[in-house]
Formats: structure tokens, sequence, C-alpha cells
């Protein structure tokens, strides 16, 4: 039991994804006892409802089962036989036959109920005390797992909604840290300094940037030249470079607006105005 718990938790830290983890939990316990009958349910966040994720066995799994729902409310349970019998003696009323012998556990992640597991067994004594601890010990490394998982997803998800806002913008966005290398940077800045946008991060900004470039830049990270933003030439294009401290001692985000047409604009103005003052 030691060593295959033992696998089992190497092949949880290697799995980051939901599914895989219940597929692990699936062929662990499938392979230990060959249920009659395996259900996995999850939480689903959005709807704070279980879900089935898992099921083989003859009948359709059903997250409002009975006995379920007495494990959800009791705590883990193990009815090695007269499975009826022992779901009465704790207020639970079966209907239709009851399998030879039941188990069933609650999923935890910190205290808090993530999902059930509920496995039948075809004879009696197929599932007893130590199916039930082992199960416990097996959906214990389960729940850290798929918690490690989730947490997981939300900084994926919080990475794509950042990079697909940022992309959005017209400005060139380049987020410097406090030892001046790159941490993140949208495609506009990718595009102005001519380099794929999965190769900046990491990189010192000074290395990255047109050397006539780095003079002005620098003196943004000053504390005095901050507020104060500067020009720079990309070829024809006229760009006005922005230093916005983030509130922490030494990172800050470069803003990089094109002021090309802008100025054109004011030339064409002033040269109006120059033209009718002559008139």
């Amino acid at each position: 039991m030691l060593e295959r718990l033992i696998t089992l938790s190497q092949e949880l830290a290697g799995a980051f994804r939901p599914a895989s983890i219940v597929e692990i939990i699936a062929r662990t316990l499938s392979d230990r006892f060959a249920p009659g009958r395996l259900s996995i349910m999850l939480l689903d966040i959005d709807t704070n409802r279980l879900v089935v994720t898992y099921h083989n066995g003859p009948r359709p799994a059903t997250t409002d089962d009975p006995l379920l729902q007495l494990a959800l409310r009791r705590g883990p349970l193990v009815f090695p036989e007269k499975v009826a019998v022992r779901a009465a003696e704790l207020g639970v009323k079966l209907e239709g036959p009851a399998p030879a012998s039941w188990l069933g556990v609650p999923i935890l992640a910190v205290s808090r109920t993530i999902g059930a597991l509920a496995m039948e067994g075809d004879r009696a004594n197929a599932l007893n005390d130590e199916a039930l601890l082992f199960t416990r010990a097996v959906l214990a490394q389960a729940g850290i797992a798929l918690e490690n998982a989730r947490l997981v997803e939300l900084l994926s998800s919080g990475k794509r909604e950042w990079e697909q806002t940022v992309d959005a913008f017209n400005q060139a966005i380049c987020y410097v840290d406090p030892q001046g290398n790159v941490r993140r940077a949208n495609r506009v800045f990718a595009e102005l300094i001519k380099l794929p946008v999965t190769a900046l991060p990491g990189r010192a900004w000074l290395t990255l940037l047109p050397p006539p470039w780095v003079d002005p830049i620098t003196k943004l990270f000053t504390p005095d030249g901050a507020a104060a933003p500067v020009e720079v030439r990309a070829g024809e294009r006229v760009l006005l470079a922005t230093a916005i401290p983030t509130g922490e001692p030494g990172p800050a985000i470069l803003l990089f607006e094109d002021q090309t047409e802008k100025r054109r604009l004011q030339e064409q103005l002033l040269q109006s105005e120059k033209m009718s003052a002559i008139g």
C-alpha cells in the first residue's frame, strides 16, 4: 500500500489538469479494488454544484444519490455488507436493489469540499475499513493536486486575459522588473523593436532598445525623470515614452505612444495658421 501511495504521489506531482488527476485516481482505485461501479464528482466553481467527471459501472451516476449525499454530510463512510440496513440506521432509505458493499468519500482541499467519490463492490466485504483507509489516503493527495491544478488554471487564465487586454492597446507596453529585466510586454512593443513577443521576458530592457533610445529612457527610471515623458524616434515615427511606477520600489511600466500622426496634424495646423496670417 505504501509503495502504491508513493507512486501515486509521483504521478499526481506531474498532473496539472483536473481530467488527468481524475484519471489517475480512477486507475489507482480500479487496479486495487476492481469495483463494480466507480464514480467521481467534482465541484463546478461557476454553478457551485457537483458534476460527474468519471463513471464506470452498469448504472448512470447521479450527484443526488442518497448514499453519496450521506457521505457528503457525515464524512467518509464504508458499508462492507448489508448496505440497505446500514444506510437505514443512518436515516437513508434506498430505492431499488442495494449494492453488496459500498464506500463514499468527500474530496477535500483545505477543509473545503471540492468533490466526492463513490464505489460499489460486487460482493460483501469487497470494500471494507482497509479500502476506506486507502481511498482516503488517495483522495487526500488528489485534493491537493486538484487545488494546485485550479490555481495553475487561474494563473494561466489571468495571463491569457492580460495578454489579450494589452495586445488590444495601440500603445507599446513593457513591464520592467526591479532588476531591469522585461517581465511582460505586448505585441505592439515586440513589433516596435522587431523581436518575437515570446523572446522578450527575462531579457534586460537596455539590450532590446535601439542605442539612441537608451539615454533618454534611462532618465525615466530616475526619481526626477519618472514624471517627464521623453521623445524617441523610430525612422519617421515619433514616439512619446513614459515610465509609470507600479507602486513597488524598482519596477515600472514603459509606455510608448506613437505621436507621428498627431505631430503631422499639428504641423499642418501651424502651417495653415501661418498662411492665414500672411493672407
